[in-house]
Protein backbone atom coordinates (compact mmCIF):
# COMPACT_ATOMS: atom_id res chain seq x y z
CA UNK A 1 0.00 0.00 0.00
CA UNK A 2 3.08 2.48 0.27
CA UNK A 3 4.77 4.38 -2.98
CA UNK A 4 1.31 5.51 -4.25
CA UNK A 5 2.48 9.34 -4.02
CA UNK A 6 4.44 10.14 -7.21
CA UNK A 7 8.11 9.51 -7.36
CA UNK A 8 11.10 11.80 -7.72
CA UNK A 9 11.13 11.45 -11.16
CA UNK A 10 7.48 11.47 -12.06
CA UNK A 11 7.50 15.09 -10.10
CA UNK A 12 10.42 16.12 -12.09
CA UNK A 13 8.43 15.38 -15.25
CA UNK A 14 5.80 16.87 -14.19
CA UNK A 15 7.61 20.32 -14.03
CA UNK A 16 9.56 20.08 -17.42
CA UNK A 17 9.26 22.65 -19.27
CA UNK A 18 7.73 20.78 -22.20
CA UNK A 19 6.09 18.06 -20.60
CA UNK A 20 2.29 18.53 -19.48
CA UNK A 21 0.71 16.03 -17.42
CA UNK A 22 -2.39 14.13 -18.32
CA UNK A 23 -5.14 11.52 -17.10
CA UNK A 24 -5.95 8.53 -19.16
CA UNK A 25 -9.88 7.50 -18.03
CA UNK A 26 -11.66 3.87 -19.07
CA UNK A 27 -15.40 4.14 -18.26
CA UNK A 28 -16.31 0.70 -18.90
CA UNK A 29 -20.14 0.16 -19.52
CA UNK A 30 -22.32 -2.44 -20.89
CA UNK A 31 -23.29 -3.35 -24.55
CA UNK A 32 -24.22 -0.98 -26.84
CA UNK A 33 -21.91 2.10 -24.98
CA UNK A 34 -19.05 -0.21 -24.42
CA UNK A 35 -16.06 1.34 -23.09
CA UNK A 36 -15.48 5.56 -23.35
CA UNK A 37 -12.10 6.43 -22.88
CA UNK A 38 -11.71 9.99 -21.66
CA UNK A 39 -8.69 12.29 -21.25
CA UNK A 40 -8.48 16.18 -19.87
CA UNK A 41 -5.58 16.94 -22.60
CA UNK A 42 -7.08 19.80 -24.53
CA UNK A 43 -7.09 17.16 -28.31
CA UNK A 44 -7.52 13.86 -28.52
CA UNK A 45 -4.78 11.46 -27.41
CA UNK A 46 -4.01 8.17 -28.76
CA UNK A 47 -2.50 4.98 -26.31
CA UNK A 48 -2.09 1.42 -26.35
CA UNK A 49 -4.44 1.22 -29.53
CA UNK A 50 -7.35 3.44 -28.05
CA UNK A 51 -8.40 7.05 -28.47
CA UNK A 52 -8.78 8.87 -25.72
CA UNK A 53 -11.51 11.96 -26.16
CA UNK A 54 -11.29 15.31 -24.71
CA UNK A 55 -13.31 15.64 -21.55
CA UNK A 56 -12.91 18.73 -20.45
CA UNK A 57 -10.61 19.54 -17.22
CA UNK A 58 -10.17 17.13 -14.41
CA UNK A 59 -11.28 18.09 -11.29
CA UNK A 60 -10.65 15.66 -8.89
CA UNK A 61 -10.63 11.67 -7.64
CA UNK A 62 -12.01 10.86 -4.66
CA UNK A 63 -13.44 8.50 -2.48
CA UNK A 64 -10.46 5.81 -3.34
CA UNK A 65 -8.90 4.19 -0.11
CA UNK A 66 -6.62 0.97 0.14
CA UNK A 67 -7.25 -1.31 3.17
CA UNK A 68 -6.89 -4.82 4.64
CA UNK A 69 -10.42 -4.71 5.35
CA UNK A 70 -13.05 -7.00 2.79
CA UNK A 71 -15.02 -3.60 1.79
CA UNK A 72 -16.59 -2.12 -0.99
CA UNK A 73 -14.62 0.35 -2.51
CA UNK A 74 -15.48 3.24 -4.34
CA UNK A 75 -13.79 6.05 -6.67
CA UNK A 76 -15.64 9.36 -8.04
CA UNK A 77 -14.12 11.38 -10.62
CA UNK A 78 -15.57 15.00 -11.19
CA UNK A 79 -15.32 16.66 -14.48
CA UNK A 80 -16.32 19.79 -16.38
CA UNK A 81 -16.98 20.20 -19.52
CA UNK A 82 -18.35 16.75 -20.23
CA UNK A 83 -19.76 16.12 -23.94
CA UNK A 84 -23.82 15.71 -23.60
CA UNK A 85 -23.65 12.35 -25.01
CA UNK A 86 -21.10 10.68 -22.22
CA UNK A 87 -23.75 12.22 -19.64
CA UNK A 88 -26.70 10.46 -21.73
CA UNK A 89 -24.70 7.50 -21.09
CA UNK A 90 -24.42 7.69 -17.15
CA UNK A 91 -28.06 8.29 -16.72
CA UNK A 92 -28.97 5.70 -18.70
CA UNK A 93 -26.36 2.58 -18.32
CA UNK A 94 -25.30 0.56 -15.75
CA UNK A 95 -22.29 1.58 -14.21
CA UNK A 96 -22.50 0.23 -10.80
CA UNK A 97 -20.00 -2.71 -9.78
CA UNK A 98 -18.40 -1.95 -14.10
CA UNK A 99 -14.64 -1.12 -14.20
CA UNK A 100 -12.56 2.02 -14.41
CA UNK A 101 -9.00 2.47 -14.96
CA UNK A 102 -7.36 6.13 -14.50
CA UNK A 103 -4.15 6.49 -15.91
CA UNK A 104 -1.85 9.33 -15.17
CA UNK A 105 1.13 10.29 -17.12
CA UNK A 106 3.22 12.92 -19.31
CA UNK A 107 3.04 14.03 -23.29
CA UNK A 108 4.82 16.16 -24.57
CA UNK A 109 3.61 19.66 -24.64
CA UNK A 110 2.68 22.13 -27.70
CA UNK A 111 3.55 25.73 -27.41
CA UNK A 112 2.38 28.57 -29.56
CA UNK A 113 4.47 31.23 -31.76
CA UNK A 114 3.73 34.86 -30.93
CA UNK A 115 5.22 38.08 -32.69
CA UNK A 116 3.67 41.53 -34.05
CA UNK A 117 0.77 40.04 -35.55
CA UNK A 118 -1.33 38.00 -33.06
CA UNK A 119 -1.51 37.67 -29.47
CA UNK A 120 -4.78 36.32 -27.63
CA UNK A 121 -6.91 38.18 -24.63
CA UNK A 122 -9.56 36.76 -22.84
CA UNK A 123 -12.75 39.29 -21.85
CA UNK A 124 -12.16 41.56 -18.62
CA UNK A 125 -14.20 39.71 -15.28
CA UNK A 126 -14.13 39.84 -11.83
CA UNK A 127 -11.67 36.55 -11.68
CA UNK A 128 -8.54 38.85 -12.87
CA UNK A 129 -9.44 42.20 -10.80
CA UNK A 130 -6.55 40.26 -8.42
CA UNK A 131 -5.53 44.05 -6.35
CA UNK A 132 -4.72 42.14 -3.02
CA UNK A 133 -2.29 39.42 -4.12
CA UNK A 134 -1.95 37.51 -7.55
CA UNK A 135 0.44 34.80 -9.41
CA UNK A 136 0.82 34.85 -12.93
CA UNK A 137 3.30 32.20 -14.73
CA UNK A 138 3.94 30.53 -17.73
CA UNK A 139 6.93 28.59 -19.89
CA UNK A 140 8.76 30.81 -22.69
CA UNK A 141 11.08 30.69 -25.09
CA UNK A 142 11.72 34.54 -25.97
CA UNK A 143 13.75 35.37 -29.04
CA UNK A 144 14.92 38.84 -28.28
CA UNK A 145 14.76 41.17 -25.47
CA UNK A 146 13.02 43.65 -27.36
CA UNK A 147 9.42 45.11 -25.05
CA UNK A 148 7.02 42.44 -25.01
CA UNK A 149 4.55 41.23 -22.49
CA UNK A 150 3.53 37.72 -21.79
CA UNK A 151 0.80 38.54 -19.38
CA UNK A 152 -1.21 41.77 -18.82
CA UNK A 153 -4.13 42.73 -17.52
CA UNK A 154 -4.43 45.79 -18.55
CA UNK A 155 -6.72 48.90 -16.91
CA UNK A 156 -9.69 51.00 -18.65
CA UNK A 157 -10.05 49.52 -21.92
CA UNK A 158 -6.08 48.31 -23.09
CA UNK A 159 -3.88 51.15 -21.31
CA UNK A 160 -1.24 50.69 -17.96
CA UNK A 161 -0.65 47.24 -16.05
CA UNK A 162 -3.08 46.61 -13.30
CA UNK A 163 -0.75 43.64 -13.62
CA UNK A 164 2.06 42.20 -16.18
CA UNK A 165 5.10 39.99 -16.58
CA UNK A 166 7.39 40.06 -19.62
CA UNK A 167 10.30 41.67 -21.04
CA UNK A 168 11.77 45.06 -21.14
CA UNK A 169 15.48 44.22 -22.02
CA UNK A 170 15.45 41.72 -18.69
CA UNK A 171 12.84 40.07 -17.50
CA UNK A 172 10.03 42.16 -15.01
CA UNK A 173 7.02 41.77 -12.86
CA UNK A 174 4.86 44.58 -12.72
CA UNK A 175 2.11 46.55 -10.89
CA UNK A 176 0.26 49.82 -10.86
CA UNK A 177 0.02 51.51 -7.59
CA UNK A 178 -0.98 55.39 -8.47
CA UNK A 179 2.31 54.60 -10.16
CA UNK A 180 3.84 51.61 -12.21
CA UNK A 181 6.28 49.55 -9.51
CA UNK A 182 8.43 47.13 -10.93
CA UNK A 183 11.01 44.53 -10.17
CA UNK A 184 13.34 42.42 -12.35
CA UNK A 185 14.23 38.89 -12.98
CA UNK A 186 17.75 39.00 -14.24
CA UNK A 187 18.48 38.21 -18.26
CA UNK A 188 16.22 35.87 -20.72
CA UNK A 189 17.57 32.96 -21.94
CA UNK A 190 16.50 33.22 -25.27
CA UNK A 191 15.99 30.61 -27.51
CA UNK A 192 15.75 28.28 -24.53
CA UNK A 193 12.67 27.47 -22.80
CA UNK A 194 12.21 28.84 -19.19
CA UNK A 195 9.59 28.79 -16.37
CA UNK A 196 9.14 32.65 -15.02
CA UNK A 197 6.63 33.79 -12.70
CA UNK A 198 5.89 36.52 -11.18
CA UNK A 199 4.08 36.71 -7.29
CA UNK A 200 2.19 39.46 -4.87
CA UNK A 201 1.33 38.50 -1.46
CA UNK A 202 -0.34 42.27 -0.81
CA UNK A 203 3.20 43.27 0.41
CA UNK A 204 5.73 42.25 -2.05
CA UNK A 205 6.60 41.55 -5.44
CA UNK A 206 8.33 38.95 -6.46
CA UNK A 207 10.15 37.60 -9.65
CA UNK A 208 11.14 33.96 -10.35
CA UNK A 209 12.62 31.96 -13.33
CA UNK A 210 12.41 28.23 -12.91
CA UNK A 211 11.15 28.46 -9.57
CA UNK A 212 14.08 30.01 -7.81
CA UNK A 213 13.94 33.69 -6.72
CA UNK A 214 15.56 36.44 -8.96
CA UNK A 215 16.88 39.43 -6.64
CA UNK A 216 14.79 41.08 -3.55
CA UNK A 217 11.55 41.05 -3.46
CA UNK A 218 9.81 44.97 -3.88
CA UNK A 219 7.73 46.18 -1.41
CA UNK A 220 3.98 47.08 -2.39
CA UNK A 221 1.57 47.83 -0.03
CA UNK A 222 -2.16 46.69 -1.09
CA UNK A 223 -4.42 47.18 -2.91
CA UNK A 224 -2.75 47.89 -6.00
CA UNK A 225 -5.25 49.61 -8.74
CA UNK A 226 -7.65 47.52 -11.03
CA UNK A 227 -10.20 48.40 -13.89
CA UNK A 228 -12.40 47.09 -16.87
CA UNK A 229 -9.36 46.34 -18.91
CA UNK A 230 -8.85 42.59 -20.92
CA UNK A 231 -6.64 40.20 -19.80
CA UNK A 232 -4.06 39.60 -22.77
CA UNK A 233 -1.93 36.61 -23.54
CA UNK A 234 1.38 37.12 -25.68
CA UNK A 235 1.00 41.22 -25.57
CA UNK A 236 1.07 44.65 -23.32
CA UNK A 237 -1.59 47.21 -23.79
CA UNK A 238 -3.41 48.35 -26.70
CA UNK A 239 -0.75 48.10 -29.21
CA UNK A 240 0.80 44.65 -31.44
CA UNK A 241 4.39 46.56 -31.22
CA UNK A 242 4.53 44.83 -27.55
CA UNK A 243 3.35 41.20 -28.34
CA UNK A 244 5.22 38.26 -27.39
CA UNK A 245 7.99 37.19 -29.59
CA UNK A 246 8.16 33.26 -29.15
CA UNK A 247 6.75 30.38 -27.76
CA UNK A 248 4.09 30.86 -24.85
CA UNK A 249 2.57 27.65 -23.31
CA UNK A 250 1.02 27.13 -20.11
CA UNK A 251 -0.06 30.43 -19.13
CA UNK A 252 -1.62 30.32 -15.27
CA UNK A 253 -3.40 32.87 -13.36
CA UNK A 254 -4.43 33.15 -9.60
CA UNK A 255 -5.03 35.17 -6.82
CA UNK A 256 -3.08 34.04 -4.13
CA UNK A 257 0.64 34.02 -4.14
CA UNK A 258 2.20 30.89 -4.60
CA UNK A 259 5.38 29.67 -2.51
CA UNK A 260 8.17 28.91 -4.74
CA UNK A 261 7.49 24.67 -4.61
CA UNK A 262 4.17 25.07 -6.01
CA UNK A 263 5.07 27.23 -9.00
CA UNK A 264 4.42 25.51 -12.21
CA UNK A 265 3.29 22.61 -10.06
CA UNK A 266 0.30 21.70 -12.03
CA UNK A 267 -1.68 19.74 -9.51
CA UNK A 268 -1.83 23.02 -7.70
CA UNK A 269 -5.11 24.28 -8.33
CA UNK A 270 -5.97 26.00 -5.28
CA UNK A 271 -6.83 29.72 -6.13
CA UNK A 272 -6.86 29.03 -9.89
CA UNK A 273 -8.33 31.65 -12.27
CA UNK A 274 -6.85 30.93 -15.51
CA UNK A 275 -5.35 27.98 -16.67
CA UNK A 276 -4.27 28.51 -20.91
CA UNK A 277 -2.03 25.35 -21.90
CA UNK A 278 -1.88 26.35 -25.27
CA UNK A 279 -1.70 23.17 -26.54
CA UNK A 280 -4.60 23.00 -29.42
CA UNK A 281 -2.35 22.72 -32.03
CA UNK A 282 -4.58 25.40 -34.36
CA UNK A 283 -7.44 27.29 -34.35
CA UNK A 284 -8.25 30.48 -32.72
CA UNK A 285 -9.34 29.50 -29.24
CA UNK A 286 -7.05 28.94 -26.32
CA UNK A 287 -9.04 27.05 -23.79
CA UNK A 288 -8.99 27.61 -20.10
CA UNK A 289 -8.41 24.73 -18.11
CA UNK A 290 -9.46 25.86 -14.59
CA UNK A 291 -12.66 25.01 -14.77
CA UNK A 292 -13.72 28.56 -15.49
CA UNK A 293 -14.56 28.84 -18.70
CA UNK A 294 -12.60 32.34 -19.08
CA UNK A 295 -11.25 31.08 -22.52
CA UNK A 296 -8.85 33.38 -25.04
CA UNK A 297 -9.49 34.42 -28.87
CA UNK A 298 -6.38 34.60 -30.97
CA UNK A 299 -6.39 38.11 -32.47
CA UNK A 300 -5.57 36.90 -35.96
CA UNK A 301 -5.17 33.24 -37.57
CA UNK A 302 -1.79 33.35 -38.66
CA UNK A 303 -0.61 31.18 -35.95
CA UNK A 304 2.90 29.34 -35.75
CA UNK A 305 2.72 25.92 -33.80
CA UNK A 306 5.86 23.98 -31.99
Amino acid sequence: MAGRAMTAAALAQARASRLQPVHLMEVYFDAPTGTLYLSDFPRPIVYGGNTYLGAGYLLGVSAVQETTEAVIHTLSATFSGVDQTWIANVLTEKFMDRRLVLRRGFVRGDAFFLDSSNRASVTNNADFDLRNAFTVELVVKPENDTTQGFIDKTISGATNNQFWIGIESTYKVRVKQTTLKETSGGTPAYGTWQRIAGTYDGANLRFFVDNAQIGSPLAVTAPIDGGNGALLLGGLGGTPTYNASGYCRDFRVFNRALSATELHDYRVTDGLMGWWPAAEGGGLTLYDHSGRANHATMASGVVRWE
